[in-house]
This record gives C-alpha cells, structure tokens and sequence, in this order.
C-alpha cells in the first residue's frame, strides 16, 4: 500500500513541477516579447526626432481634424479560477478627431486586442470603439502631451479548451464565451509634429468595463500605441 502512495505521489509531484515550469517559461517569453517591442518602439521614436530636428515647422493654428492607423501591444491578465489569462496582446485600430478649441478636441476610436493562451489553440479578442475626448496640454508646440478619455462599448470573445485532469480520460472541452461590456478607457499619450501634415502619437491606456456582469471574465491591463496621425488644415 505504501509503494503505491508513493508512486501516486511522484506522479502528482511530476505533474505539478512540468505545471510550474511551464507556466515561469510562458512568463519568460511574455517579458522578452514585450521588452522587444517597447525597445523598437523607443529607438523609432529617438530616431525620428532626431531626424525631423532640421525641419522648421508652422504649428500656430492647430488642425481641422487628425486621423490615423495606431499599432499596440500591452499586458493582459484576468485571475479566474478555471482559465486564468495573462499574457501579451497585439493589435491594430485608428482613430478621428476634429478641433473644437485650442485645448479640445472631439472624435471616434476603436481597436482589436487579441491574445493568444499559452499551450493551445484557445485566444482571448476584445474589438471596443466609442466617443473620445482629446485635451491637448501644450496646443500649438511640436511636442505635446494630451490627456483623453473614451466613451464607448465592446465586444469580447474567449475561446480555450480545458485540460484533463491527471489521471483521468483524455477530454476535448472547449468553452466558446462572447459578451458585450460598456468601456471607460482614459489614456496619456504624446504628440509630436514630424511635418505639418504628420503626426507621430505614442500612448498608453486602460479599458475599464463598466456596469458589467462579466468583469471576472474581462482581462485587465495597459496597452502601449505607436501610430501616425494625418492632419488637416
């Protein structure tokens, strides 16, 4: 009887040390990954400072409206018992807006996120887009801050299958979530003035759900942009 608690409690000590080295392995990759892309991120936005240094520019009257593509990525995490996520998002998304004042502008957002779970197949998506708010601290300088604030509503999907229990017969459960959520997403960006026309924005945000049944469902965390807006005069 012994022996064979002892085989049932290697075997358990097997299983959880593959778990645990499995899961330090996934948060490895998750730093290198977003460490690598922060770092390209910064030495492009170095380097085209330096380069538009040359170029005197007229920024006295702001634009009749800015628009543009934005790339991101960013940290997600959500601590729920049966599927917990955390793991690197990528995305894509744009944005619009027109000038209301020297320090507001009004206009639309929206993105994609979209992170892939770790050892499977499964991917968690949250597609959010809504009214925005741009105030501009420094109107009128090539390198300004501006604080804003979106007003809007998502959509997420979650797929992902769940494991076996050792031990037990093999299974291939799959569990499909979608929901709907009302989102708050303040973010901090900085703007800088590459040509009259061009506008290169690097920001960082945070969706909030609000007034959601699902918020042990939503993940949770900051999201890095690197983007070009177009201005119109």
């Amino acid at each position: 009887m012994p022996s064979i608690w002892s085989a049932a409690f290697l075997h358990e000590s097997a299983f959880l040390f593959c778990e645990n080295q499995r899961e330090i392995n996934h948060q490895y990759e998750i730093i290198i990954s977003f460490a690598l892309v922060m770092k390209s991120i910064l030495i492009s936005f170095l380097l085209i400072l330096i380069i538009q240094d040359a170029f005197p520019q007229d920024l006295s009257n702001p634009p009749t409206f800015k628009g543009g593509m934005m790339l991101h990525s960013g940290y997600l995490s959500a601590g729920r018992s049966e599927q917990a996520i955390s793991g690197s998002c990528f995305g894509i998304g744009g944005k619009l807006s027109f000038t209301a004042g020297k320090y507001l502008r009004l206009g639309t957002e929206g993105y994609a996120s979209t992170l892939g779970y770790s050892g499977q197949e499964g991917y968690y998506k949250l597609g959010w887009g809504g009214l925005l708010v741009d105030f501009p601290i420094l109107s009128g300088k090539r390198l300004s801050p501006v604080v804003s604030l979106t007003l809007g509503g998502g959509h997420v999907k979650d797929v992902y299958f769940l494991e076996s229990v050792p031990g037990a017969p093999a299974t291939h459960e799959v569990v499909y979530r979608s929901f709907a959520t009302m989102l708050a997403v303040p973010s901090v960006s900085l703007e800088y003035s590459l040509k009259t026309k061009l506008t290169l924005v690097l920001k960082v945000d945070y969706a909030i759900p609000l007034f959601s049944d699902y918020t042990d469902d939503f993940a949770w965390g900051p999201r890095v942009y690197l983007g070009v807006l177009f201005n119109r005069y």
